[in-house]
């Protein structure tokens, strides 16, 4: 019978071809559409949950009430927060600290010198908390001996070729290093003990390079002296003492870090991706709100699809009412009947699918970029086939159990031709119906199209008081200044050579980059000369060279820019006009030629007011 149902669905499909084709079209694109969005979302909700016992595992998170009120949220802390967690609770099975350089090092391997900027020293204990297998090494080992280092398989080819490449050295400079009588050594010869296979995308961590923090004699200490800079991650045997962990937590800082408007808290490593967004994160995490959104549209793009096959399918059963009777005439039941358009709309949907895998391979390239995913490696994997047969099997029973139900139903008497209007008049109804939800839907998948392109459209034509086309950055050497007498001299040639470049218009330096976090932050003590301390506020300062505000058309307010031919300018200052304000300066013009308290030794006078401009996100408030 099924041999006999697939003979006459083929014979369907040539006798109503152009049917076939716009239900085949309507269905491949609906079900190509549905099955990106939903392994997008699927590979979204799964961060981090190939770690054994993933659940088990948190991260610490800090924040800090400033003086204004604002409370700023930090995925680092300071390193006594995973030691006295671990001495006090058996509860937790072990904890680990790991410190992310935020800059770029100096990496050497024999003559071949390159820049890398995704170093990370940790506990000892990594690979025993997180599961990141080393395809060469051993994990219980790799970062016991000072000087190890583990890298990714990709940067093992760059720098060793193909092979085994554990006992061989590579030489950073500008990371981690020692104190010395001369000042900071910072070129360290490490020891490859390891090389993991590369990070899978979905994961928050984000490094190439592991240094073990064994590298250091007095470690304690050592971490004492770099500040809340370090992310602390615990593993629980049991995460229902997720409460008693966190209700320890303010006696910690009381402990080390009383009165400074310090917090903690515990977060699930499990959420970190969709539910984290704060300050010093890996890298960029995504949202639960888009995830809610993108698969709320995968459902209603198969819904549209499958209204539309099933407005088809009712539409074409019409021509079909008198072939019906006398099928039933000739002892065809319900059963079979329906069945048969259950298989009609299988074997479309069969096709639909793979249509849909051929458009998936074309357009690869683009859902790359814009996803994130590839594609090819996506059709490989055994969740996308098992996703795509679920899909597969629930549109054909959205698409053919009704018209199945409507076709099944038409009795004997539509063999006349005068109550074939009287036989479908309740369907007619029901379909209508269903074209008036599918337009519905529609309205209001183009109208959300529509919101969302007008963000789109405003994140990119909004003036956000800084001119950032036609901008290239380049990454300097990280080296001490004080004790590199010719870092001056070789910046000022290299400077003098890019603007020798026909192609180049300006060059100017600054030590943060728009579009990440300004790390200079003075805490507390930025206060007008004449003010009281209790009157002292905190705020973001960075540093720039003469042609920075020139080239990057930021607009001066009251008072002018640095300039080469006043030597006076290396001791004084420009602030914004959120600065200005804050720090209760009448007018921008008010504030030229003042004095304010900088730094505790430092006392330099406001040469220039600029309009604020967005260095971060138009989420942000101006800083």
């Amino acid at each position: 019978m099924l041999l006999y149902y697939f003979i006459n669905a083929l014979r369907s499909l040539k006798n109503n071809f152009w049917f076939s084709l716009i239900s085949l079209l309507g269905q491949g694109i609906g079900l190509a559409s549905c099955l990106l969005i939903f392994e997008y979302v699927v590979n979204e909700l799964g961060y981090d949950d190939f770690h054994g016992r993933s659940e088990n595992l948190y991260r610490i998170t800090h924040s800090v009430k400033s003086d204004d009120g604002s409370t700023s949220k930090s995925a680092i802390t300071f390193s006594r927060v995973a030691y006295e967690l671990k001495q006090s609770f058996a509860s937790i099975e072990d904890a680990v600290r790991v410190h992310k350089l935020f800059r770029s090092v100096k990496v050497r391997k024999n003559d071949n010198l390159f820049f890398e900027n995704k170093v990370i020293s940790v506990d000892t204990g990594f690979f025993q908390m997180f599961n990141f297998p080393l395809k060469y090494g051993d994990q219980e080992s790799a970062l016991v001996k000072p000087n190890s280092i583990v890298i990714t398989e990709s940067k093992a080819k760059k720098y060793f070729g193909s092979g085994n490449p554990v006992g061989q050295e590579l030489v950073m400079e500008g990371g981690y290093g020692f104190w010395t009588n001369s000042g900071l050594d910072d070129r360290v010869t490490y020891v490859v003990t390891g090389v993991m296979e590369d990070l899978p995308q979905n994961t928050h961590f984000d490094f190439d390079f592991m240094v073990s923090l064994s590298l250091f004699n007095n470690l304690e200490s050592e971490l004492n002296n770099w500040g809340d800079d370090i992310y602390t991650y615990i593993k629980l045997k049991d995460p229902s003492q997720t409460e008693l962990i966190s209700s320890s937590l303010p006696g910690i800082v009381e402990k080390y870090k009383p009165k400074k408007g310090i917090e903690l808290d515990i977060q699930p490593v499990n959420d970190i991706h969709l539910n984290s967004n704060l300050l010093n994160e890996f890298k960029r995490n995504g949202s639960m709100t888009v995830v809610w959104i993108l698969g709320s549209v995968a459902v209603l793009i198969l819904l549209i699809a499958c209204a539309n096959y099933i407005n088809f399918a009712t539409a074409n059963a019409i021509s079909k009412q008198q072939e019906i009777a006398i099928r039933k005439i000739y002892y065809a039941d319900r059963f079979h009947l329906f069945s048969q358009v259950v298989v009609d709309t299988f074997f479309i949907n069969g096709l639909a699918l793979l249509l849909c895998i051929l458009l998936i391979s074309i357009v690869s390239p683009l859902i790359t970029t814009l996803l994130g995913i590839t594609p090819i490696d996506m059709m490989l994997s055994m969740r996308f086939w098992i996703s795509a047969i679920l899909i597969l099997f629930l549109a054909t029973l959205l698409g053919g159990i009704y018209p199945g139900i409507v076709i099944s139903g038409i009795s004997v008497r539509g063999i006349s031709s005068e109550l074939l209007t009287t036989a479908t008049t309740g369907w007619f109804n029901k379909r209508n119906l269903l074209v008036g939800i599918q337009f519905m839907i529609s309205a209001i998948v183009i109208g959300s199209t529509l919101v969302i392109f007008r963000q789109l459209y405003y994140m990119e034509s909004t003036d956000i008081g800084i001119a950032l086309a036609d901008k290239l950055t380049v990454n300097g050497p990280m080296v001490e200044r004080a004790s590199d007498s010719t870092y001056q001299g070789q910046l000022s040639a290299f400077i003098t050579g890019v603007e020798q470049l026909p192609e180049v218009l300006g060059v100017s330096g600054a030590n943060f980059l728009p579009g990440k976090e300004i790390e200079g932050k003075a805490t507390g003590y930025v206060r007008k000369i004449e003010d009281d301390e209790s009157q002292a506020k905190s705020y973001l300062f960075s540093q720039i060279d003469y042609d920075f505000i020139r080239d990057f058309k930021i607009k001066i307010l009251a008072g002018r820019n640095f300039d080469r031919d006043f030597p006076t300018d290396k001791m004084a200052i420009i602030i914004n006009k959120s600065a200005c304000d804050l720090l209760n300066f009448k007018s921008p013009d008010k504030a030229i030629g003042q004095k304010i308290i900088f730094r505790m030794q430092s006392q330099p006078v406001i040469i220039g007011v600029i309009e604020d401009f967005h260095h971060e996100s138009l989420h942000k408030e101006l800083q």
